[in-house]
Formats: structure tokens, C-alpha cells, sequence
């Protein structure tokens, strides 16, 4: 398994737990944060929420309820944001090292 792979899988499993029938109203609010903070920041990786909707291909309404905590958003749209983000860390740290 490829590193880029391993971290998918891993991002997979931690969204899916999250989605368990049995969580606790507690694990449910943390969940959520999580997923309000994720997309908070992808936003901001992205340069706004209206880009980020264009980038995750949502309507503002649904960006809305996530950012909200209104509704939890698909493990699909939660890998997208990860992965934004993730990727967003990769271009930041490569100027960091290339611009001492």
C-alpha cells in the first residue's frame, strides 16, 4: 500500500467511525466540530466558502448546514476537504523549504 493510499484508508476509517449508530450525543457533537473545522479550513485553503462550494461541488446551502453543524456531511465530501487541505499543507511546507 502507497503512503498516499495508507493516509486515504486511515482518513476513511476515522470518518466511518464517526458514523456509528452507537455514538454517544457527545462523540456526535465532536463529530461534528470535526467536520465544521475541516471545512472551515479547506475554505480558507481554497481562498473562500463560494470556492469551496465550486471545488466540492455543493449548493451554498448544503456548505451551509455542514459549516453550521446543522447536518453532517458525506465521508465523500469529508475525503475531498481532507484531501484539499492536506494537499494545500504539501504546497505550503515545499515554500517554506525552498524560500529559508
Amino acid at each position: 500500500m502507497t503512503h498516499e493510499n495508507s493516509w486515504r484508508e486511515k482518513a476513511r476509517e476515522v470518518i466511518q467511525a464517526a458514523d456509528l449508530p452507537s455514538e454517544s450525543a457527545d462523540q456526535a457533537e465532536e463529530s461534528t466540530a470535526v467536520a465544521q473545522r475541516l471545512l472551515a479550513l479547506a475554505a480558507q485553503c481554497v481562498g473562500s466558502k463560494a470556492a469551496l462550494v465550486r471545488h466540492l461541488g455543493l449548493t451554498h446551502s448544503e456548505l451551509r448546514t455542514y459549516l453550521t453543524g446543522e447536518a453532517m456531511p458525506p465521508e465523500e465530501v469529508l475525503l475531498r476537504a481532507l484531501e484539499l487541505v492536506r494537499e494545500h499543507s504539501k504546497v505550503v511546507q515545499a515554500k517554506v523549504i525552498n524560500n529559508p
